[in-house]
């Protein structure tokens, strides 16, 4: 129910990952030695996630503050958070955190889903500029674009739980098919896990839907009220806007 531009949050979800990763960021330099290149990714890794929380808080900020501003902030976050997703994404891809082979795959893998993410964030905002909001063009891509912010959302939980969750680089994955997963193996079961992800991304966007009410537009580069009188942008903006 946006307008196509770049993701908007409630200032307060904005704030809490911007605090949490700028604690990420301040542990890697302050407590682990920077000479080497793989903590040196690390920090710049949680020095961009900073950057796209703080550009994600500016925003419900801007309406409350300057709701004037707000038009050249959502314009500034149209070319800002795609620039960031995509470094992100790079890193993600190409960074040796973890050897086993189903951790680098799952890894490569949210390195493509958050470059989707700003391919399908600039092809947004270029197609809301060129066509009615109401186009049917425009409403496919603000679902794919929902789509892949979900998506990569549901993998990066996934890898946490499967991978992380224990000691030691361990998780579900490790309990259900052992310590051994070869490279081959790790490439055949990624590749499921992955179909199964897609397809509950695809779930969970679609039956709210089909239960739900069309909503009104509330388009993220115009402040509204909400209930208390407070400008808000996208008042259910807990989640991908479409």
């Amino acid at each position: 129910h946006g307008d196509g531009g770049a993701l908007v949050i409630r200032v307060q979800h904005a704030s809490l990952g911007l605090i949490a990763t700028l604690a990420m960021f301040s542990y890697v330099v302050f407590r682990l030695p920077l000479h080497t290149f793989y903590n040196k990714v690390h920090a710049t890794i949680w020095a961009l996630a900073s950057l796209l929380f703080a550009s994600m808080a500016a925003h419900p900020i801007t309406a409350r503050a300057c709701n004037g501003a707000l038009p050249r902030v959502a314009a500034a976050r149209q070319l800002h958070d795609p620039a960031v997703l995509a470094a992100l994404g790079t890193l993600l891809y190409t960074h040796l955190h973890d050897m086993q082979p189903i951790g680098m795959l799952f890894h490569q893998v949210f390195g493509v889903q958050l470059g989707a993410i700003s391919v399908m964030m600039l092809a947004s905002s270029a197609v809301h500029a060129a066509l009615p909001r109401e186009s049917p063009l425009c409403t496919l891509v603000r679902g794919l674009h929902a789509f892949w912010w979900l998506f990569a959302g549901v993998w990066a939980v996934h890898m946490a739980a499967f991978m992380y969750v224990f000691k030691g680089k361990r998780g579900v994955h490790h309990l259900w098919l052992g310590e051994d997963t070869d490279a081959m193996h790790a490439h055949e079961v990624g590749g499921w896990y992955l179909a199964v992800d897609a397809w509950l991304s695809a779930a969970v966007l679609v039956l709210p839907l089909l239960c739900c009410p069309a909503k009104s537009a509330e388009l993220s580069s115009v402040a509204v009220a909400d209930d208390d009188g407070d400008p808000l942008l996208e008042r259910k903006s807990s989640v991908v806007h479409m």
